[in-house]
């Protein structure tokens, strides 16, 4: 598998315990792993999570190497389900993905 331009902190964007019509945002921060300038793309949003979040970005042009920029996820629950997902993103040929998860409340017993 070939080193990644780009890492993301934190690796799983988890929003936990929701509740319905409240929203919650995350941020993500991308950092520039590699050892030249690169830029990075939003692409889409899984069809499994995009009636429930929306990602703020703006792409930010070249990002020099250990240089980073953040995107914004910001969560709406419709339904009291748990939802998992990617938000996909691409730096020149290199595409990778910001996983997503939503977990409902758990019953204490």
């Amino acid at each position: 598998m070939p080193t990644p331009i780009f890492v993301c902190k934190p690796q799983i964007v988890h929003f936990k315990n929701f509740d319905i019509g409240e929203s919650y945002t995350k941020k993500v921060t991308l950092m520039n792993v590699s050892s030249y300038n690169a830029h990075c793309r939003l692409t889409a949003v899984s069809s499994s999570i995009q009636d429930s979040i929306e990602v703020r970005f703006t792409p930010p042009g070249l990002i020099s190497p250990g240089l980073t920029c953040d995107l914004m996820v910001c969560f709406t629950p419709t339904i009291n389900d748990a939802i998992t997902g990617q938000i996909l993103m691409t730096s020149g040929e290199d595409k990778f993905s910001v996983p997503v998860q939503c977990s409902i409340k758990r019953a204490e017993v």
